[in-house]
């Protein structure tokens, strides 16, 4: 009886070990499986972390580009109002030559005028001088 007693429980006892060790594989095959997807994931954040940092070296690199257009932009823009106020300047300039040289020439049309009416009285004295002698 002893012998069938102990039979009985070196069975139990190993069924109670292909149970532990069932349990154990299982244990196991979860962790690889947790593991696995874990390391997908790290890959996967690795991949999105280096994308990141492409994508922020891109943006910096827009944004100096930018800014270097700005400057560039804001020179060239300083350059134009300041021509364009040499322009305005002589626009002026142009104009007030242009109102002396108009009034100038007018004086000038005017004065010829009186010149060829007064060499009309001329020519009309000496004629009334060669009729009264």
């Amino acid at each position: 009886m002893l012998l069938i007693g102990f039979n009985t429980y070196m069975i139990a006892v190993a069924l109670y070990a292909v149970y532990l060790v069932n349990i154990f594989r299982n244990r196991e095959k979860k962790l690889r499986g947790k593991t696995d997807e874990a390391i997908k994931k790290s890959e996967l954040l690795t991949l999105q972390t280096q994308e990141l940092s492409k994508t922020k070296d891109y943006l910096h690199e827009a944004l100096t580009k930018s800014d270097a257009a700005r400057v560039e932009i804001e020179k060239t823009k300083a350059e134009l109002e300041k021509a364009n106020l040499e322009l305005q300047a002589k626009v002026r300039e142009l104009e007030k030559y242009g109102q002396v040289t108009t009034g100038r020439e007018l004086k000038m049309i005017e004065l010829k005028e009186e010149i060829k009416n007064l060499r009309e009285t001329v020519e009309n004295l000496k004629d009334q001088l060669a009729l009264n002698k």
